[in-house]
């Protein structure tokens, strides 16, 4: 079965890049600097950010939760990465709140790879801690570790809130955002841990926080005809470039981003008919 693969930066080395001071984002978030209490991550029947934060009612907007979980779905047991990520052209200070809900109530296991987010809830929530408020260039990423529950678990719902504090030392004037992501269970007949990915083209950007270039490394399956193009985070096209075929095997291609403005953008890599996509940071 054929399925294509969502690939996305881990996002490591820009969490390391980030520079934080616990004191001074304490200063500038008032209420709730340490993580969102249980229960406010926008999931239906759940409370968000706005039962704290006075302001405009809460946005819904997409791709602010991904994943590398292959279209075809996850295979359960395996591990996956989580990235939430939140922008605002106002503030370089951001909180969230992130659960997975099922139908089946088997929703996986949540597991921190970094000091910047923490568990509450028995496990059911993740949430940023104070250490993880700032961000840079208007945006703030997380990343989190996702055991995916027990084969027949089915459908898995990701929410998340945000808060995008504005820095008045107090609880008005904040934008809240809600994004959701669904991800189904891989029913490919005898699919497991140990086929995962084996015919699956791969792609893999260096760096995730970016000055003048980064490189894409990529693996395919099958000759295919490979493209790309950059976009911001409003959608808009910046570049792109058709690559013409290219032979099974290993390649990479360097993309120049030295004309770019500091901010978040999404790499999209197209070979025939399958489509990856990608963070990174331009600083």
């Amino acid at each position: 079965m054929k399925r294509k693969l969502l690939i996305f930066s881990t996002a490591l080395a820009v969490m390391a890049a980030i520079s934080i001071k616990s004191t001074v984002d304490n200063s500038f978030v008032h209420a709730n600097a340490a993580g969102a209490p249980i229960g406010h991550s926008g999931a239906p029947g759940e409370l968000n950010c706005t039962s704290c934060h006075i302001g405009a009612a809460a946005a819904t907007v997409p791709n602010w939760i991904n994943s590398n979980i292959p279209a075809g779905g996850y295979v359960p047991g395996e591990t996956y990465s989580i990235l939430v990520s939140a922008t605002d052209p106002s503030t370089n200070r951001f909180g969230f709140q992130l659960t997975a809900k099922s139908s089946s109530g088997a929703e996986g296991t949540m597991v921190l790879t970094h000091a910047r987010a923490k568990l509450i809830g028995n496990g059911k929530y993740a949430t940023h801690t104070s250490a993880g408020l700032t961000g840079m260039n208007n945006a703030n990423l997380w990343n989190i570790d996702w055991i995916a529950p027990a084969a027949g678990s089915g459908t898995v719902d990701f929410y998340a809130a945000f808060n995008a504090a504005n820095g008045d030392n107090g609880t008005g004037g904040d934008k809240i955002y809600l994004s959701s992501l669904t991800v189904e269970e891989d029913s490919s007949p005898g699919v497991g841990v140990e086929n995962l990915n084996l015919a699956e083209n791969s792609f893999r950007i260096f760096p995730s926080l970016v000055t003048t270039q980064f490189t894409v490394e990529f693996n395919l399956m099958t000759e295919s005809v490979v493209g790309f193009k950059v976009v911001d985070f409003s959608g808009k096209e910046i570049k792109s470039d058709n690559l013409g075929h290219r032979s099974p095997g290993k390649g990479n291609l360097n993309i120049d981003c030295s004309d770019l403005t500091p901010g978040l953008y999404f790499l999209v890599m197209n070979n025939d008919n399958q489509q990856s996509v990608q963070k990174f940071v331009k600083k």
